[in-house]
């Protein structure tokens, strides 16, 4: 059993898709669980592989002193995180300001535990014709700075360090035209999240789309790690949603094939589902890569 496949052992039992841990426990020699560590850290996993572990009878050793350290990391990270995110959405609802968060602001609510979803920022959607009032507001009240404006977002940073991506586009500029062309009409399809009156959610299978576009950006990119097909496996077995809207919503996007062969490998990962050719490719491909994905990966999928 490689490094691979005892990560997503452990990731299994932790999210609770696996209850049999004797298979894991055979295997996670110091040697090993040195590996999985590697391996884990680089994909921001390590937090939910010390989760596991803590459910199994492994004789102590060092390495899993730094287990519990990125656990511990994680679970404060997500802890400063939420006290700004609330902040930022108690500001942007009192200034009636509407606003749509996005990508694990939403993830996390389908984990067992917040904590267990970590993200580098906070990603919040506003109308592109409110993003300079928005801005305005965060800076004024919340002593956010603005750093830089992308094709799609403004990075802000607060006193503190917390990262914002406060997006005026849900999809990139000239990426994906026909996924575009659909979250060109995302506020005419989000609706209110009560008891609030200005802050939105994506119907179900228009945040699917988003995630799947989302991964599919990375993976053109060079890579998006474990954690996304992660959260499609808790999208299709976690949560009850409409396929026949699921698909339907991907194919007018053009991203059906890929939301398919991603789901296929998130169910090889997490379901024991059956490997073919192209799931070990790209199963390969996305842990070289990492969370990030690398420039070798990048240079890769051009060429083919």
């Amino acid at each position: 059993m490689n490094s691979a496949v005892t990560l997503c052992s452990l990731l299994r039992m932790v999210l609770g898709f696996d209850e049999k841990v004797t298979p894991v426990q055979t295997v996670l020699t110091p040697q090993m669980l040195e590996q999985v560590y590697a391996l884990a850290q680089k994909h921001d996993l390590a937090h939910l592989a010390a989760q596991a572990l803590e459910k199994l009878d492994v004789p102590d050793c060092p390495i899993l002193e730094q287990f519990r350290r990125a656990k511990k990391n994680a679970v404060f990270r997500y802890i400063r995180q939420d006290d700004a995110y609330s902040q930022i959405c108690n500001a942007l609802e009192e200034a009636q300001i509407p606003f749509l968060p996005l990508k694990g602001a939403v993830m996390r609510a389908y984990y067992p535990e917040a904590w267990m979803r970590t993200s580098c920022d906070i990603d919040i959607l506003v109308q592109e014709d409110r993003l300079d009032t928005a801005a305005a507001l965060l800076e004024e009240k919340l002593r956010y700075e603005r750093k830089a404006k992308g094709n799609h977002d403004l990075t802000m940073t607060s006193e503190n360090g917390i990262h914002l991506e406060l997006h005026y586009l849900a999809i990139d500029k000239g990426q994906y035209m026909a996924v575009q062309n659909l979250f060109g009409n995302i506020w005419e399809v989000a609706e209110p999240k009560a008891p609030f009156r200005f802050q939105y959610v994506m119907p179900d299978e228009w945040f699917y789309l988003y995630h799947v576009a989302h991964m599919a950006k990375h993976f053109e990119n060079g890579g998006c790690g474990i954690r996304p097909f992660l959260d499609l496996w808790i999208l299709n077995y976690g949560i009850p949603f409409s396929r026949k809207k699921r698909d339907l919503l991907l194919e007018k996007g053009e991203l059906l094939p890929f939301g398919q062969a991603a789901e296929k490998l998130a169910q090889v990962w997490f379901s024991n589902g059956e490997a073919n050719p192209v799931t070990e490719k790209m199963a390969e491909y996305i842990i070289r890569g990492g969370i990030y994905g690398n420039q070798k990966n990048l240079i890769g999928i051009q060429q083919t």
